[in-house]
């Protein structure tokens, strides 16, 4: 009043008619003539508390001496209306949203009337489907808080209940479900087994999924200590497939687990692999025994290469000639369908080209084995003979004699008299 300057202008009802301030100075009750009610306002705060309604057109008001009743006339009505001026418990919040975290949720709400006493806190339940939790007290005038000390994976629903110096209001509504939930644990890593330009990485599945269901794996592929690109398999299989990779080069493999909440830590690196392209065919051919082999093209074409063998000669014949071209042995160059190998290992390579328009190239192992040498078995046996000449002949010993005064057909090396 000293400076005669308006501080404050504050909304009240329809055609605010008459005002008393009770002794203590603390309220202010304005009767809303077009309106029916009376605003109860906090001189502090400059701010209207709650809206009492009365009778038809109120126009007077006052307050006793002790600051206990307030008594409004109600011009249209002809009554007064008598109003308990005593604080009360404040009203019921209005529940707002509930928004899951680690362990904890955020809840919201909008403030109620204070009940005349100034709001001083807010008490927030959780619950487990209808059973309460135990509750947590905040001592501020926040309308937003964070609930902590709850399980990972379990669904709560959260009330809220206004404090002021009477005591705590009712509480609000329910609000919507909440599964608080965090990041998978670490996987353990498994295997890593090198493919061609690829690798076959395995592991087993965290020891906690954080209270929100595995949806994928990530796999990083390492060369050395730098990452490479980084494949995301949306599968909870637990061994993948990590393609890309460079034939030749060493790789190690870390894996994370991933759910709603997001991507959790890397696992530990596996073992280091080498990726390689696979071995070629092997065929072995013997000189001089007529053996043949088949050769499938290797790009997984349709074409076939047989490969023959007679008296060291090896021949390919192609069952399509527009599949296999420019045969070579040991990188020397083209070759006839017939050439001669020495016993010995070889490297037959070529150029895919059919008439379709596939390319690509193939190559396998051939080994020629040297002919089998012929070896006479070793005999045994020998020859007897007796007193009168005879020759009796045992085992493998040929039979050349007679019986006893006959003339033998062949010489006779040696002779030897027995005593029988």
């Amino acid at each position: 009043t000293s400076t005669n300057l308006v501080t404050s202008t504050i909304g009240v009802g329809s055609y605010p008619a008459e005002v008393a301030v009770n002794p203590a100075g603390t309220v202010a009750y304005v009767t809303n003539y077009g309106s029916g009610t009376v605003s109860v306002i906090n001189t502090s705060a400059a701010s209207v508390t709650s809206t009492i309604g009365v009778g038809s057109e109120p126009s007077g008001v006052a307050v006793n001496p002790a600051g206990t009743f307030a008594y409004v006339t109600n011009f249209g009505s002809g009554t007064v209306s008598v109003i308990s001026t005593a604080a009360t418990a404040p009203g019921s919040p209005t529940i707002g949203a509930a928004t899951g975290g680690n362990a904890n949720a955020t809840v919201t709400w909008t403030a109620p009337s204070d009940g005349g006493s100034a709001i001083t806190g807010y008490v927030v339940t959780p619950y487990i489907s209808s059973v309460a939790q135990a509750s947590q007290t905040f001592t501020s005038t926040a309308l937003s808080e964070a609930v902590t000390g709850l399980t990972n994976g379990t669904a709560y629903t959260f009330t809220v209940a206004a404090i002021n110096s009477v005591g705590t209001g009712p509480a609000s509504g329910a609000s919507n479900q909440v599964t608080p939930a965090t990041a998978p644990a670490v996987p353990t890593i498994g295997a890593a087994t090198g493919g061609n330009a690829s690798a076959t990485v395995t592991w087993r599945a965290p020891s906690s999924d954080g209270g929100s269901a595995i949806t994928g794996y990530v796999v990083t592929p390492y060369i050395g200590s730098t990452a490479q690109a980084s494949q995301t398999f949306t599968s909870t299989a637990l061994s993948e497939v990590v393609t890309g990779l460079t034939n030749g080069t060493a790789y190690t493999f870390t894996v994370a687990a991933i759910n709603s909440v997001g991507t959790g830590s890397a696992s530990a690196a596996s073992n280091q692999v080498t990726p390689e392209p696979p071995a070629p065919p092997m065929v072995a051919l013997t000189q001089g025994a007529p053996t043949s082999a088949t050769v499938a093209d290797e790009a997984g074409f349709s074409g076939q290469l047989t490969v023959t063998n007679a008296s060291g000669v090896v021949g390919f014949t192609e069952t399509s000639s527009a599949d296999f071209t420019d045969v070579v042995v040991n990188s020397s160059g083209a070759i006839s369908a017939a050439t001669t190998l020495a016993p010995g290992t070889y490297t037959v390579s070529g150029t895919d080209g059919d008439t379709r328009g596939d390319t690509g190239t193939w190559s396998f192992a051939l080994t020629v084995n040297p002919a089998p040498v012929q070896v006479r078995p070793i005999k045994s046996g020998y020859w007897e003979v007796a007193s009168d000449g005879g020759i009796f002949s045992f085992g493998d010993a040929s039979f050349y004699g007679s019986m006893g005064g006959t003339p033998l057909n062949k010489p006779i090396v040696g002779m030897a008299a027995t005593s029988s």
